[in-house]
């Protein structure tokens, strides 16, 4: 234990001599007699005497009726046992007589909720909120409990009013990203913004930010933030391709080429990445790097006509003549109707009978 732990014991003493002066002379204060009580346990557990301090919480339940203290304490040292199922008659005994304390429902809700008991844990939280509306730890810990049983509207909405009343908190707002993605891209663009600002290396809410740059359809931010990602986070395989995706669609080939050489390092087991190089290298007329990625591609894929059709070509435009037409007769075969393809194939065999 370190010396603030003992200086807290200390003054925890301090302060229980002191409230033992004013119980000798006002013995006939039941609330005095009732903290004092409270007080003494705290003692108690500090010198991990759990049962003695659980005895003097008792006692004090009689002089503080319309509190809820001394029997959450009681609750948490029978936690402390790991007694749970004591636990939670305990606390559940608690919020039934004292309907009206919201810290008795936020410590049953958070006992229900490690417990696994998460339905029962968010109608506690509900009741912590309506008890307590302008606090944004107990609407946060609503939305938890929310997302931990489906409903993710209502954490959405214990989220946002919690991010309302302390819009500091990045966890909040990084929890709302995470559940608007997909949902309401436009509010996941704006949150995530929120969270960046307040920490400019969020990985996750920066990834969100960059995906949703591109369902809105604003590729130069879109290609800015996966920069941003990759300079940050350079190992990431997922990223590069995805700023490769982006510069491609930005009219960038080269950039997308070298994005999509460091997806296919990274993950190299992804065919996608060697999906994506193929296409690049081909643009850029890297014939035999377009080939190597196509047939990386297509071990993995070997279904995909398009791509057989397009190592095709690119093996006639290197001089693999035999090799072109047996990859463009492989892309016919899985795609009959593909008239390009067989085009292509008709031309190469006139040329090269």
């Amino acid at each position: 234990m370190n010396g603030q732990a003992w200086y807290g014991k200390g003054m925890d003493i301090e302060n229980v001599l002191d409230r033992g002066y004013y119980f000798k002379k006002g013995e006939n204060d039941p609330n005095l007699r009732g903290w004092t009580l409270v007080g003494l346990a705290s003692v108690a557990q500090a010198c991990n005497r759990i049962d003695k301090a659980k005895v003097l919480c008792t006692d004090a339940i009689p002089f503080l009726p319309a509190n809820s203290l001394p029997r959450r304490r009681i609750g948490q040292y029978l936690l402390l046992e790991g007694k749970i199922e004591e636990v939670l008659q305990t606390l559940e005994a608690t919020v039934k007589d004292i309907p009206a304390d919201p810290d008795a429902w936020a410590l049953w809700g958070a006992v229900l909720s490690e417990i696994g008991q998460h339905e029962k844990a968010a109608r506690a939280f509900e009741m912590v909120v309506a008890l307590r509306p302008a606090d944004a730890e107990d609407w946060k810990a609503l939305g938890e409990i929310q997302h931990k049983v489906g409903n993710d509207a209502r954490a959405i909405e214990a989220f946002r009013q919690s991010a309302l009343l302390d819009p500091a908190d990045k966890e909040v707002w990084r929890d709302l990203v995470l559940l608007e993605a997909g949902n309401d891209d436009l509010s996941a663009l704006d949150n995530a913004k929120r969270v960046i600002a307040l920490d400019p290396n969020d990985r996750a809410s920066l990834e969100i930010l960059a995906a949703g740059y591109v369902q809105a359809g604003d590729i130069p931010e879109a290609v800015s933030a996966y920069e941003q990602l990759v300079s940050r986070y350079p190992d990431k395989a997922e990223n590069w391709r995805y700023l490769g995706n982006v510069r491609a669609h930005a009219g960038d080939p080269q950039g997308a080429l070298v994005a999509y050489r460091q997806a296919a390092k990274f993950d190299p087991a992804n065919p996608d990445a060697w999906q994506g190089l193929g296409y690049a290298a081909y643009e850029e007329k890297e014939y035999p790097e377009a080939i190597a990625a196509l047939e990386r591609y297509l071990a993995l894929r070997p279904r995909v006509a398009s791509a057989w059709n397009l190592l095709g070509i690119a093996k006639s435009l290197d001089g693999n003549i035999p090799g072109a037409i047996t990859a463009l007769e492989k892309g016919l075969l899985l795609n009959p109707l593909d008239s390009h393809a067989r085009k292509a194939l008709t031309l190469i065999r006139a040329d090269f009978p």
